[in-house]
């Protein structure tokens, strides 16, 4: 629960930060623009959210 968790809260925020930033978030080799595509990768890489929710609630 608490990977799906964390997945979902970086998202929110690099989400956040990416709006802050405006479209110099989105230039390749900007710090946000690596940690975007790196959070993205978490939530895919790990398994999707819906999954890991599944599997939740089957071992509950």
């Amino acid at each position: 629960m608490l990977k799906a968790c964390a997945c979902e809260t970086l998202q929110e925020v690099v989400h956040g930060c990416l709006q802050l930033h405006g479209g110099t978030g989105f230039i390749i080799g900007a710090p946000i623009e690596r940690m975007a595509r790196d959070a993205r990768i978490l939530t895919i890489g790990g398994g999707t959210t819906e999954v890991m929710l599944e599997e939740v609630a089957k071992r509950m």
